[in-house]
């Protein structure tokens, strides 16, 4: 794969598909969390068979700053997951962060992934295409502007 063959020099990598049911982005999301320790910006889509790779590339390219994650369907259920592995997992200079899809969080889990950026700024949070008013609701965005007000979060399109 092209991405083996970088020896760690990749730094960004943009990912889009016409077809979004695209069978290969876990492998690929993979091999940049094996390959890639010096990457900056991934922009990826990401089903749910592809979660187990987040934690790993989170862990091994501690230098990623920018990361935008598109959802593959239009509606699953992954977004707490998804949201928790972020709390977790997160490098210190990951502080651009854009989820793009139908994916469904908790106020829960928005306000754990919040207060783990309190103390480390996270200098833009984005969430788009959320077509789903059940998904993503009025108490979301009150979360998200009470983060803004206390200065964790800089910008966001919400």
């Amino acid at each position: 794969m092209l991405i083996e063959k970088t020896e760690g020099n990749l730094s960004y990598v943009y990912i889009d598909m016409s077809n979004k049911d695209a069978e290969s982005t876990g492998m690929v999301i993979k091999a940049i969390a094996d390959n890639c320790p010096k990457i900056e910006y991934l922009s990826t889509y990401l089903g749910p068979k592809d979660l187990i790779y987040v934690k790993p590339l989170l862990l091994h390219c501690s230098k990623l700053s920018r990361l935008r994650l598109k959802n593959l369907y239009e509606n699953n259920i992954i977004g707490d997951e998804l949201l928790d592995i972020l709390t977790s997992s997160s490098p210190l200079s990951l502080n651009n962060i854009k989820l793009s899809g139908g994916w469904k969080y908790s106020i829960n889990s928005i306000e754990r992934f919040f207060e783990s950026y309190r103390g480390r700024k996270l200098l833009e949070f984005g969430i788009k295409d959320n077509i789903h008013e059940d998904n993503f609701t009025i108490e979301h965005i009150k979360i998200i502007r009470k983060y803004i007000n206390e200065g964790v979060i800089g910008h966001t399109n919400l």
